[in-house]
């Protein structure tokens, strides 16, 4: 009877996926639609993009709301930066002028509120403020749900600007292929529609 032996070689292993690179962050590199330019405010200090990405061309001009928004579009889509404590004081002594920007953005087809910090520290004592955390969290719930702005936390200033950047550019494609609905009437209807018991 003859006997049998298994073979000592490994048989080769198939994997799916990118499985030498898992974890790896690739080199980011942007693709600039013709057309494309990034409008910052000029009242913005403290801006980003000291050094642009190559293909961006960035311009300082002054928008009526926002921070950072796209040429030909400046109504349509914003983005509003604030570090720890220019939020703290925005939600504080500048109340008031902060909510008259937030009713100004809340038609934008598209807007953000990005903060240059973690949202923990959006929830710690602040040296410098008097105003109190539990004042903070109601107030950034607030301006979700009842202006409809997105909240961003990124307190790493290349990855805030690659997050922008991504979201920009599609939306100026979108924009440019006509595939966005602008009309600020239907934009209050999309938000502000009421149900069958007019709640």
């Amino acid at each position: 009877m003859r006997k049998t032996t298994r073979s000592n070689k490994l048989k080769p292993v198939f994997r799916v996926g990118n499985y030498e690179k898992a974890g790896q962050v690739p080199e980011i590199r942007f693709d600039f639609p013709p057309g494309f330019v990034l409008v910052i405010d000029t009242r913005e200090q403290d801006a980003l993009f000291s050094k642009p990405p190559k293909g961006l061309f960035v311009v300082r001009d002054t928008l009526k709301f926002g921070d950072y928004s796209i040429k030909g579009f400046e109504n349509v889509i914003a983005v509003e930066k604030k570090s720890i404590p220019d939020l703290f004081a925005s939600l504080g002594r500048e109340r008031d002028r902060f909510k008259r920007e937030l009713e100004g953005l809340k038609l934008y087809r598209w807007k953000w509120l990005v903060i240059e910090g973690q949202e923990l520290q959006t929830i710690a004592f602040q040296r410098d403020s008097m105003l109190h955390p539990n004042v903070v969290r109601q107030s950034l719930a607030s301006i979700e749900l009842r202006y409809f702005i997105s909240i961003h936390y990124e307190p790493n200033r290349k990855e805030l600007e690659r997050w922008l950047l991504d979201r920009f550019v599609k939306a100026y494609k979108l924009l440019r292929e006509g595939a966005a609905d602008t009309n600020p009437e239907n934009l209050v209807n999309m938000y502000y529609k009421k149900d069958e018991n007019g709640l």
